[in-house]
């Protein structure tokens, strides 16, 4: 089965291709270019691995994200999905994947959503599972601080959602079909 995974949420475009123990991602910051760039860098990534251009299955990172964004995405992901016929398109939380799947904790996921608020979730990391501590939505820093204090939270550090943690999360069910995407 080949997995690929894509986000275009915010300003970094994050790719990743699975196919058995053969995994590989990329990650590069577009600003707003996604819709020249995306087609582009899935098959720089298919070449660099040797791969047929097909996938079993689409993972989307859903959002939350800009507009802009998550439909040149979507449309891509659609486009394909429907070009290489009978692949399963799925929608994952792009926030989701942005926690460290590697590392057990309780984590604060947090991005700017604009005029001091941020959209935002919390999960719980253990062997195997991710669990949603408080839901995604927008919050002020004091809300931010407020839940992180209650809940034991470590605040992730990443600035993206990680392709591979995408894949990952859909392999542990969390993936929707069809996406269903969040605008910031």
């Amino acid at each position: 089965m080949t997995d690929l995974a894509i986000d275009s949420s915010g300003p970094w475009l994050s790719l990743a291709v699975r196919r058995g123990e053969l995994r590989a991602e990329r990650a590069v910051h577009l600003g707003r270019a996604h819709s020249v760039q995306l087609p582009a860098r899935v098959g720089e990534l298919y070449r660099e691995l040797g791969l047929p251009f097909w996938a079993d299955r689409v993972i989307l990172g859903s959002g939350p994200g800009s507009y802009t964004g998550l439909r040149v995405a979507q449309a891509y992901a659609l486009g394909l999905a429907s070009a290489w016929g009978g692949t399963a398109l799925l929608g994952v939380s792009s926030l989701a994947g942005m926690v460290p799947l590697d590392r057990a904790g309780r984590w604060l996921v947090a991005t700017d959503a604009g005029r001091g608020r941020f959209y935002s979730a919390a999960y719980a990391v253990g062997s195997g599972h991710l669990t949603c501590l408080a839901a995604e939505a927008k919050r002020e820093e004091g809300e931010l601080r407020q839940l992180e204090a209650e809940l034991g939270l470590q605040l992730a550090q990443a600035t993206f959602p990680s392709g591979l943690a995408l894949l990952e999360l859909a392999e542990l069910g969390l993936g929707r079909a069809p996406p269903q995407l969040q605008y910031l």
